[in-house]
């Protein structure tokens, strides 16, 4: 490779460091905006919160396996479709 060639492969490879790391910094900043805030609280209150899915399926489908869409309404999280 000519120096010419390898000077340009330099060039292009920072400008697209460059944009990675501003693409980066970017999703970086709207991730952890205040905007983002009530959606985050959401996410972490999701693992202490009452799985609705699955104490449907254990109270209606586990003890009637065979009335189990009747008594849920069609559907498995006890909602009526």
């Amino acid at each position: 490779m000519s120096p010419e060639m390898m000077a340009g492969a330099g060039i292009a490879s920072g400008v697209f460091a460059g944009i990675l790391l501003l693409a980066f910094a970017a999703l970086w900043s709207w991730c952890y905006s205040a905007r983002r805030r009530p959606a985050f609280d959401a996410a972490a209150r999701m693992p202490l919160e009452d799985d609705v899915y699955r104490s449907a399926a254990r109270s209606c489908c586990v003890e009637a396996p065979v009335t189990a869409l009747e008594t849920c309404g069609g559907d498995l999280r006890g909602e009526a479709p």
